[in-house]
């Protein structure tokens, strides 16, 4: 093998290596939420997360992902949490994806929102004189911190557009085919009628939000997404 096919072929693998690893950061390629609050701050979390198995292939297995791949990792984290109960879980298995399910109790949305499992890690509620505030956040790729993080922006919208036309990272083509038409979609339901929220599409009622956006966006987030719900 001549120096520029040895060259070509450890940039190739470079640049798979960079998007699996990304893949098994973000822990999914596809994610449906459903955050039902009631009125005592305890509630509901329903989750679907899509993944690659051949991103989870390429990437190591000790890499740290804020998502469980499988049923037996999403019982672990969730079930030693105080006021935490999986109360279904399922694993559904393609040549292509793996599909992780879960419906989840909790007491207390403090609790779970500590977890780094939970899709909205640092994210909190305040109550004053009737009126609560749910300030969501989803982390960024490579940032850490809670909800104080300086780095968290309450302004913007979701991502949006050709990553790789907006970016000059090698990989960012590669990432974009990987992660095309996968979507990120947040729902969250309030136990009262929603005054305001700063993203996404409040439902007819004004019970629901709900903020969607590419995975592959999610790519080239460099802060992490901060919604505003009031209710």
């Amino acid at each position: 093998m001549t120096p520029s096919m040895v060259s070509f072929v450890r940039r190739a693998a470079g640049a798979l290596a960079a998007v699996a690893m990304f893949a098994t950061m973000v822990g999914c390629l596809g994610l449906q939420v459903t955050l039902t609050l009631d009125e005592g701050g305890g509630g509901y979390l329903d989750m679907t997360i899509d993944i690659s198995e051949s991103a989870l292939a390429m990437a190591p297995r000790s890499f740290p992902r804020p998502l469980p791949a499988t049923v037996a990792e999403l019982r672990e984290a969730f079930g030693s949490l105080s006021g935490v109960v999986v109360e279904e879980s399922s694993e559904v298995a393609t040549p292509a994806d793996r599909r992780v399910s879960a419906r989840i109790r909790f007491d207390d949305f403090a609790v779970i929102a500590t977890s780094p499992f939970f899709p909205g890690t640092g994210s909190s509620v305040r109550s004053f004189l009737g009126r609560n505030t749910l300030r969501l956040r989803i982390g960024a790729q490579g940032t850490e911190g809670g909800a104080d993080d300086p780095a968290a922006s309450d302004c913007g919208c979701p991502p949006s557009g050709n990553p790789a036309a907006q970016s000059e990272d090698p990989n960012a083509e590669l990432a974009e085919q990987l992660l095309a038409g996968r979507k990120i979609v947040y729902t969250v339901v309030t136990p009262t009628p929603i005054r305001s929220a700063s993203h996404g599409v409040i439902s007819p009622d004004r019970r629901a939000v709900t903020i969607t956006f590419d995975t592959a966006d999610y790519y080239y987030l460099n802060e992490p997404f901060v919604a505003t719900i009031r209710w």
